[in-house]
């Protein structure tokens, strides 16, 4: 950071940017002279009453809408809001040895096939593609399977 270090040039804008930005431009001056002239044809009292009712009325309807939301009269929303049901238990009975063991027998056929795609040449890539997309999975396989050898 010396004294003569070389300032970065700022980024140019694209074309088409440069161009929404004129027609915007354009348009803003366009409503500017168009109220201008609307404004210039009224009186200052004409000028003052105007400017007041505008007031009134902004101001009116902001109260409309703070005592709209305050009051629950209506109620106005995009969907029903409903109670949250709140999830059952599975009961101590409903995991049989029957599910575990189907269970056991996912994992094992699970286990075989992976060890099965990484001998294969061809399934060495597929392999490798699962290690890297689902790094925790090859993991918590073998850990499912200590579990279910101890059992």
């Amino acid at each position: 950071m010396g004294i003569w270090s070389k300032k970065k040039k700022a980024a140019q804008p694209s074309p088409v940017a440069g161009w929404i930005k004129g027609k915007v431009t354009q348009l803003k001056e366009r409503w500017a002279s168009v109220m201008a002239k609307l404004a210039g044809r009224l009186s200052l009292q004409q000028q003052k009453v105007t400017t007041i009712l505008f007031c009134l009325f902004a101001s009116a309807y902001c109260v409309f809408l703070i005592v709209d939301g305050l009051t629950e009269s209506n109620k106005k929303t995009l969907a029903p809001v409903r109670a949250i049901s709140k999830p059952v238990a599975p009961k101590e009975d409903s995991y049989t040895e029957d599910s575990f063991k189907s269970n056991q027998d996912y994992v094992m056929q699970l286990s075989t096939m992976m060890d099965s795609l990484q001998r294969d040449p061809y399934g060495r890539y597929k392999y490798d593609s699962i290690r890297r997309f689902r790094p925790g999975l090859l993991d918590t396989l073998k850990i499912l399977e200590q579990y279910y050898q101890n059992e």
